[in-house]
């Protein structure tokens, strides 16, 4: 299917931020990509475009919007990490929000849904407690879900998701260990969510980038399609 892109400027408390648009031939469902800790880069645009050519009105909001370097390469994860630490949950909805608010301003757009990779996957894991204006979430590998030295992390919110989540994990992530997978699936079978998870016993974190030496074509190719099947599911 044929896509256009373009960047628009959406309005946040914190500021204008930019959204990457990525516009499918016909209206269809909306869908919130959310970046990994390196920003907007090259990828996150390739694969919000791979999304609007599935048929979705894709949109990729610069969650980095309020610093000054945007992107940040992938072998500088410590700098990365530093410009995640920067964010507040109550910032990363706020810009989830923009996101939904302009998708929703779209003539056609249906139903909306969100999803992320690692820091991207945590934020939408986040948005699934807490908006009410989406229909589903994904979360690839979503570092810091669960994470235990934080009393507030997403997944301590479980009770309040209200939407089908699907989620994906290396089995071999030393970021996001087999006993956060492990928290998760507990806390949303324990409060009866409609939810898939799958562990890919031999990938690692960020195997779905196909710019990461960490890039498991096997298991990316299987998440795409669960992904698309899950998301014509529950936006369609």
């Amino acid at each position: 299917m044929p896509v256009t892109t373009e960047t628009v400027s959406v309005p946040t408390p914190d500021g204008a931020m930019d959204l990457f648009v990525a516009r499918p031939e016909s209206a269809g469902p909306g869908l919130v990509v959310l970046q990994e800790a390196f920003g907007v880069n090259d990828h996150i645009k390739d694969v919000t475009r791979r999304f609007a050519a599935e048929g979705y009105l894709a949109v990729a909001p610069d969650l980095f919007h309020r610093a000054a370097q945007r992107t940040i390469p992938y072998d500088q994860v410590r700098e990365a990490i530093g410009a995640v630490m920067q964010l507040t949950d109550d910032m990363v909805m706020a810009d989830i929000n923009a996101a939904i608010g302009w998708l929703r301003s779209q003539p056609g757009t249906g139903k909306i849904g969100v999803l992320g990779y690692c820091f991207g996957g945590r934020s939408a894991y986040l948005a699934a407690t807490r908006s009410r204006e989406i229909a589903a979430a994904v979360g690839y590998y979503p570092g810091g879900a669960a994470d235990p030295r934080n009393p507030d992390a997403p997944v301590t919110h479980t009770a309040d998701i209200a939407v089908p989540i699907l989620l994906f994990f290396g089995g071999q992530d030393r970021m996001v260990p087999v006993d956060q997978v492990a928290a998760i699936d507990a806390a949303l079978k324990a409060h009866g969510k409609s939810y898939q998870l799958k562990v890919y016993p031999e990938a690692g974190h960020g195997f779905f980038c196909d710019a990461r030496e960490s890039y498991d074509p096997a298991a990316a190719s299987d998440a795409w399609s669960l992904t698309l099947e899950f998301l014509a599911k529950h936006l369609r």
